[in-house]
């Protein structure tokens, strides 16, 4: 059975997890699916890439969770959320 551990941090609501690339590494990636603090939600969930790929999945789940608490507290986290908007209007 596949469980999601949803987190919440600073009112956002998110979910870090790795994919496979073609070349064999993986890549974090941080789903963000919305805020608690003031009820909003992202349908479909804005999704964040870590920029380190690496060879094993645990290992971009490590980085995807340091990366994903180093947006959080610097508060970039609205200029990653307004990029991804920018690239799904673009169809990026």
């Amino acid at each position: 059975m596949n469980t999601i551990n949803m987190h919440i941090v600073n009112g956002f609501t998110y979910h870090v997890d790795a994919i496979q690339e073609i070349d064999n590494r993986h890549r974090g990636q941080i789903y963000i699916f919305g805020r608690e603090d003031t009820g909003e939600n992202f349908s479909p969930p804005k999704i964040i890439y870590t920029p380190t790929a690496f060879k094993t999945a645990r290992a971009a789940i490590i980085e995807a969770e340091s990366y994903c608490y180093e947006v959080f507290q610097n508060g970039d986290l609205e200029s990653f959320l307004a990029v991804t908007e920018q690239q799904t209007a673009n169809g990026d």
